[in-house]
């Protein structure tokens, strides 16, 4: 009976430790994701592929994440569409940042992490070990 019970317990413990370990790292807080849609509306409807001044920080800049390189806007049609928000970018590694994605499935080719609702945060894959970062997954492409 004891050994069963400290058997338990030590599961209990290994799965908590592994759940903290899958942790990301480092994952974007979801406090500005009213800037974030203001911003993937914003690229959406103009194409804009500059990042854009928003939510009162210097241009180029979006809460949460970062600096931006770029923006890429996919419109889809009504109610649909992606923005990539691009943070970071590696030949062979894909790129890190952000991506609103309404009625799309995630980017492929990424290693992706979902936030909440249509925000998606994206991470560049580890080159030595061909895998995503922890906590992220792979998002194969069509």
């Amino acid at each position: 009976m004891v050994i069963g019970v400290a058997f338990v317990i030590a599961l209990a413990l290994v799965l908590v430790a592994r759940g903290l370990y899958d942790r990301p790292a480092h994952r974007y807080n979801t406090a500005y994701e009213a800037c974030w849609y203001a911003a993937a509306v914003g690229a959406l409807s103009t194409g804009a592929t500059a990042a854009q001044a928003s939510c009162n920080s210097p241009s180029g800049d979006l809460p949460g994440v970062g600096h931006l390189l770029s923006t890429r806007p996919y419109p889809a049609g009504f109610g649909h569409g992606t923005v990539i928000f691009i943070a970071a970018q590696e030949p062979g590694r894909g790129v890190e940042g952000l991506a609103y994605v309404k009625g799309e499935p995630p980017p492929f080719d990424s290693c992706v992490l979902h936030l909440d609702g249509p925000w998606w945060q994206l991470a560049l894959e580890n080159i030595s070990s061909m895998s995503c970062p922890r906590g992220f997954t792979f998002q194969p492409g069509p």
